[in-house]
């Protein structure tokens, strides 16, 4: 049964009793007294699907400790956008919000094979995401003067020289050393 479609237009199957397979498979049984009648035939599947083996968390990163962004849900077909270069996460469109979000492979029944035999061509590798630094302010160095250090050195709820008059009134210039006096 399709119940949607990817980003590429193939569709995508519901996955429930049955042993998905490149190519649709028929059925017939046959009953004791010879009368063969259809039953449900295996879904056709796209090439790469994967099928969660139970509800799988889809998060912001390939990571167990980030933002659940969606779920995948148990016996849907999913195609993977692409997986780490060590085959433990894979990077999927939500099918949610459709956001890109990422879920542990070890959650998947992977019909095609396990990952690691699947060619990069075939499946992209995509790297960790680098965390983005936390800009931190410098510490003032020694040659910095009290009055542009950007600390309330006398602790006077005031801090360097400020043209204005709001800064520590008792700087009288940036290089000023000393704002308790």
């Amino acid at each position: 049964m399709i119940i949607g479609y990817d980003n590429a237009g193939a569709p995508i199957y519901a996955y429930t009793e049955c042993t998905p397979t490149l190519t649709s498979t028929p059925c017939n049984v046959t009953n004791t007294a010879g009368v063969v009648t259809p039953c449900t035939p295996t879904p056709q599947t796209a090439a790469n699907m994967v099928f969660p083996d139970q509800d799988a968390n889809c998060r912001r990163t390939p990571s167990n400790n980030t933002q659940i962004l969606d779920t995948l849900f148990k016996g849907v077909g999913y195609i993977p956008l692409g997986r780490t270069p060590d085959n433990l996460y894979m990077l999927f469109k939500g099918p949610a919000g459709g956001q890109r979000c990422w879920a542990a492979s070890f959650l998947f029944t992977i019909p095609f094979g396990p990952l690691s035999g699947v060619p990069g061509s075939v499946l992209p590798y995509i790297n960790y995401p680098t965390a983005t630094p936390t800009p931190t302010k410098a510490a003032p160095t020694a040659s910095t003067p009290q009055c542009s250090d950007g600390v309330d050195n006398d602790g006077d709820g005031r801090i360097d020289y400020n043209p204005t008059g709001l800064g520590d009134l008792q700087c009288t210039s940036p290089s000023d050393n000393n704002e308790s006096s």
